[in-house]
């Protein structure tokens, strides 16, 4: 059975069901039943009529004490059961009312009772249970069925006085071998009880991601006006958030998981969305010189950042999708910025914002030409080791193939990689990526040599760029022109050292390439023999040493510090935990005798005493 997020449901024909809410909130539940009881008890909770019209309790309550249910009496307390309904948050995962016992005990008698009416009809499918619950229950339950992509919409029971709870379920079927099966259960939750929860859900997610609580107070209160002037604060969230608290744009999406649970609760934080008419997120930043904001929403929306399955680096289907999408967004971006730019006068900061679009438009197309061809040779290729080789192949071909940037015009490569500096950053850094991924899975080639120059040179041209880092564009405040961003002697010096290793690498990559269309062999590699390999190519580099060795003493560093140190903190083990993984990684810095010569390692040795 598949569990899906929340999602708003819009009735199409209005006047046929006037009596329920035009729009409902999907909630997935894990059975029909736990799908009429949830229903039942959170409607019965918004009409106040928890005593007063309590159906569901009142028909149970005569199987208490008198059925068992494997050797178990059947008991719940009724006080337990309303608390477990009003901490009932669907918008954040893993609801604990599924694991509570009194709840369970409760479903497990109604299914008996609901089975009890249906066993009339010498049957228990779905349809005459859902009957079954309209008599029992003596409300009207409507059914919106989901099949292969067709809908239907059904109504059981007698339309009653408005105290009387007026029930909403969804049931998704597939047609497989010619039989209907269900693959999904679900309820609609009306706007009104669902607004208090959705804003409960981002309160708790604002408060992980470490958002100031005077921000989260403000969002509240936006929250709260736009839907009692019911503008919706669904679709348009993130450019909102954008428009008036663009600065925790970096908690949420700093890891995608703040952002995805946002997005469970019913709030789109996809960058590809845009008013009618208007820009995407991704438009945005651009217009407002802020580059740094632009890449984290553009590696969020096409899933590219350090993670194993299903991203950039590990293609599925939809990874594709996202891509095309990224750049359906970007283009009408583009040109809806030209048109702008046509009245603008001076037009500095669309000019800029031009020449970011079509830079990341050239990496998205090498982006998506890479992924669709990984994926394609993933789907039709079954020998493990020519499958490894021809990826190998395709990405490195690709790369060549757009290794200087499209709006290349100038005749001067240097200069040109110093005004498109971003460019040769994000494909350099993105097929080192790649290549490293695959490549302790692969035989070095006849020519031991080629693989060596190829690896060097590709590591040290990505290190570079972080060792030398460049401007970031923050300009939005100022509004400053950057010189930094301009072909000028203090940023000649700084980009001669990744352009020189770029220059290199072209060549050894040319011989790689042949190289690996050399070999012949067909046994699998052994990794630790490669990977043995790899390490003698960068060990007569000590800036490679240094600089792997700060990264990531670094990123240890600054996670033990991000922790709170309290006991009562529910983070408190894990703090724990990751204070003493950083020490262990001090002590395994000097431990080691090459390392402990290194520049990190003297640092490190400056801070204790010579005893």
């Amino acid at each position: 059975m598949t569990s899906s997020s929340p999602e708003l449901f819009r009735f199409s024909n209005k006047e046929d069901y006037s009596n329920v809410s035009s729009d409902v909130w999907k909630i997935s539940t894990p059975s029909l039943s736990w799908s009429i009881i949830l229903s039942y008890l959170i409607s019965s909770e918004e009409l106040s009529s928890w005593t007063t019209n309590y159906e569901l309790l009142s028909e149970v309550k005569s199987l208490k004490g008198l059925r068992k249910i494997n050797n178990t009496n059947l008991q719940f307390d009724e006080n337990s059961i309303r608390n477990s309904v009003q901490e009932f948050n669907p918008f954040l995962r893993n609801p604990s009312i599924y694991s509570d016992k009194q709840a369970t005990v409760l479903l497990k008698l109604v299914h008996l009772k609901l089975c009890s009416f249906a066993i009339e009809n010498a049957t228990r499918n779905d349809e005459f249970l859902i009957k079954a619950a309209a008599k029992m229950l003596k409300c009207q339950i409507v059914v919106i069925t989901d099949c292969s992509g067709t809908t239907n919409v059904t109504s059981y029971g007698e339309v009653l006085e408005e105290r009387v709870p007026k029930l909403v379920l969804f049931l998704k079927k597939e047609i497989e071998n010619g039989a209907e099966s269900v693959v999904e259960y679900a309820f609609g939750m009306n706007l009104q009880h669902s607004a208090s929860l959705r804003s409960d859900a981002m309160k708790y997610l604002f408060g992980k991601a470490e958002v100031d609580c005077d921000d989260i107070c403000q969002i509240e209160e936006k929250y709260k006006e736009l839907q009692e002037t019911c503008i919706p604060f669904n679709d348009n969230f993130l450019l909102g958030i954008l428009a008036d608290w663009k600065h925790i744009v970096p908690n949420i999406y700093r890891t995608p998981y703040i952002a995805w649970e946002l997005a469970s609760a019913g709030f789109n934080t996809d960058p590809c969305y845009s008013e009618i008419g208007g820009l995407s997120a991704f438009g945005f930043c651009l217009i407002h010189k802020n580059s740094q904001l632009f890449r984290m929403l553009y590696n969020y929306a096409v899933n590219n950042f350090v993670k194993c399955s299903d991203s950039v680096r590990n293609p599925s289907k939809n990874i594709v999708e996202f891509l095309k999408a990224v750049s359906l967004s970007l283009k009408r971006d583009h040109d809806i910025i030209s048109k702008v730019n046509e009245n603008d006068s001076c037009g500095v900061v669309y000019k800029n914002s031009f020449k970011t679009i079509r830079e990341i438009l050239y990496f998205n197309e090498y982006q998506s030409n890479c992924v669709e061809e990984m994926y394609k040779i993933l789907e039709t290729e079954t020998q493990i080791e020519t499958q490894r080789k021809r990826i190998v192949l395709s990405i490195l071909s690709e790369y060549l193939l757009y290794f200087y940037c499209q709006s290349n015009v100038n005749p001067n490569l240097y200069e040109d990689h110093v005004e498109n500096i971003y460019y040769y950053e994000n494909i350099d850094s993105f097929t080192c990526l790649l290549f490293f991924d695959k490549i302790l899975f692969l035989n070095p080639g006849p020519n031991f040599e080629i693989f060596k120059n190829t690896v060097q040179n590709l590591f040290m041209t990505v290190l570079s760029y972080n060792t030398f880092s460049n401007c970031k564009d923050q300009l939005e405040i100022t509004n400053e022109k950057c010189s930094e961003c301009e072909f000028t002697s203090s940023n000649i010096v700084r980009n001669v050292i990744s352009f020189d290793h770029r220059k290199s690498l072209k060549v050894f990559l040319q011989q790689y390439i042949e190289n690996l269309k050399k070999d012949r062999t067909d046994d699998l590699p052994d990794i630790n023999e490669t990977l043995r390999n790899v390490r003698l190519c960068l060990q007569d580099f000590p800036d490679i040493t240094d600089e792997i060795l700060t990264t990531r003493l670094m990123k240890y560093l600054k996670t033990a510090i991000e922790f709170r140190f309290d006991e009562e903190d529910e983070d408190f083990v894990d703090a724990l935990l990751v204070f003493e993984r950083t020490l262990q990684v001090i002590g395994e810095t000097l431990h080691s005798s090459a390392q402990s010569k290194s520049v990190v390692g003297h640092l490190i040795s400056s801070c204790f005493p010579n005893e």
